[in-house]
């Protein structure tokens, strides 16, 4: 039994290791760009050429502003913005975008005056200029930034193959930017979180944890071999119908991912758990279970396939241990919190009958 139980669970973990890493390992995948410019170190944007410039970490000194050509902030006025996008030369000719805010932006402000009086003739202004360095990423221009961007170099009277010079990225401050940090973070998470799951089912299904509830009541008899022994010939004896094997003195589950067993006097009270699933207030599904109560106050859910699954579950256990109470209900509840040594007489009381005349409580209840 134990090295067909084996075998059993480290088939199904193995496969669930293999899925849940695919799943890792595509999120991953999907946000290499994103780790590739987190693990690498930052390069000084003035050793690049244009060709050399495209998504990156980068350390950028800003001296030379040439204009901006969007912001954004609480209202329409430039003077009000709290953030700005400008255009700053790079490479040896080229030019490219950058979005500053905050003291960097009105730095970048103060060069960007001093650049025009320069570029109107008046030498002096150089003195005025104060390089910064500002830490980013360089990402593609999209959306509306793409657009003003696009709008400021067809207002040069300058023709196509001279407005190739105009570099279609922008340099962000910080590692990532806005949602893109979250939904980074977020899809990194679920990766880690995914792979770290796949290894430890893995792992699980190599050193034989599912098999921890039996190993625990057999240690618990003071015999262990003999116990071991006793559920060997239970497993052997007993059909499986659903992933169960019940006989009047053992209940295993071995139909999911997981083992439940206990032996049958511990069961008071079986009844199907059913959680409704929704997505924004729209149902996308049921899961179903059967929750054992058993008289030391504790609870065992076996989980099932579907509804159908755990209806034929249910008159299994109502077939083999018909002198349970079954069906939930809400002063069953109450009695088996504040009474639970009523439902222990009441159950040892039937056990004692001829199974064929128990009267199994609430076996038409939902």
């Amino acid at each position: 039994m134990f090295q067909e139980l084996k075998k059993k669970f480290l088939i199904r973990r193995t496969i669930a290791f293999i899925v849940f890493a695919a799943i890792g390992i595509g999120l991953l995948f999907m946000e290499r760009n994103e780790i590739k410019m987190l693990i690498s170190p930052a390069v000084d944007l003035s050793t690049l050429k244009g060709d050399e410039i495209g998504p990156m970490r980068v350390e950028a000194t800003v001296d030379v502003v040439m204009d901006y050509y969007a912001y954004s902030g609480p209202s329409y006025s430039a003077s009000s913005a709290t953030e700005k996008e400008y255009i700053i030369p790079v490479g040896e000719e080229e030019y490219m975008g950058i979005i500053l805010d905050g003291s960097n932006m009105n730095k970048a402000d103060d060069n960007m005056e001093a650049t025009w009086a320069i570029m109107d003739g008046d030498d002096s202004a150089y003195d005025l200029i104060e390089p910064f360095t500002v830490s980013g990423v360089i990402v593609p221009l999209e959306g509306e930034s793409k657009e003003f961007y696009n709008d400021w170099v067809d207002s040069l009277e300058w023709t196509d193959e001279e407005k190739e010079i105009f570099l279609p990225y922008v340099i962000k401050q910080g590692f990532l930017e806005g949602d893109d940090t979250f939904k980074f973070a977020v899809i990194t998470i679920f990766a880690v979180v995914a792979i770290i799951l796949g290894i430890s089912m893995f792992v699980g299904g190599v050193n034989g944890s599912y098999l921890k509830p039996v190993m625990k009541y057999c240690e618990s008899t003071g015999n262990k071999e003999a116990a071991m022994s006793r559920i060997e010939q239970f497993y052997a004896t007993t059909p499986e119908e659903g992933g169960l094997r019940i006989s009047q003195e053992y209940f295993m589950s071995t139909g999911t991912g997981a083992m439940v067993f206990t032996p049958c006097q511990n069961i008071l009270w079986v009844y199907q758990h059913i959680v409704k699933h929704s997505y924004n207030m729209i149902p996308t599904g049921k899961t179903y279970s059967l929750m054992l109560m058993t008289i030391d106050g504790n609870r065992l859910e076996v989980s099932m396939k579907n509804k159908k699954a755990a209806e034929a579950a249910m008159n299994y256990i109502g077939r083999t241990l018909p002198y349970l109470f079954f069906g939930y209900d809400e002063q069953l509840m109450k009695v088996y919190n504040q009474n639970r040594q009523a439902m222990i007489e009441a159950v040892n009381e039937r056990r004692g009958q001829n199974p064929a005349e128990a009267n199994p409580e609430g076996m038409n209840q939902a």
